[in-house]
């Protein structure tokens, strides 16, 4: 979800070691392959910020930013205030604009096309 034009994620990650078999898994459970996405880059960690630089076919460059949360609920407002503040003061040492921010997600835009910057 997007609050006050920051990308907030519940998520957890996790690592598949046979892809086609955690594939064959889902079809199982019913799902079918959505949009994918090809993405490759480097990573930085500044201050408690991950910083990715990243390569999305068909889409181009993109400077993702994010701060990880140890709780896993939903972060009280103040949180996501402070959160946004970090991001927005590490993008203007990185000379990048507010207006350089992309707000659409990776899907989206696979579907109809652009570039730009996001934060994560």
């Amino acid at each position: 979800e997007v609050q006050d034009g920051l990308e907030i994620n519940h998520e957890r990650e996790f690592t598949v070691s046979d892809t086609g078999a955690f594939a064959s898994f889902l079809a199982f459970l019913g799902l079918e392959p959505g949009i994918g996405k090809q993405k490759q880059g480097w990573s930085w960690s500044y201050e408690g910020v991950t910083l990715e630089l990243s390569h999305v076919v068909s889409l181009g460059w993109f400077a993702e930013l994010e701060i990880l949360l140890e709780d896993p609920g939903p972060p009280p407002p103040e949180t996501i205030r402070a959160a946004r503040s970090r991001l927005l003061r590490l993008l203007g040492r990185l000379g990048i604009g507010e207006d350089k921010i992309e707000g659409r997600y990776y899907t989206e835009m696979l579907h109809h096309g652009g570039s730009g910057i996001s934060t994560a």
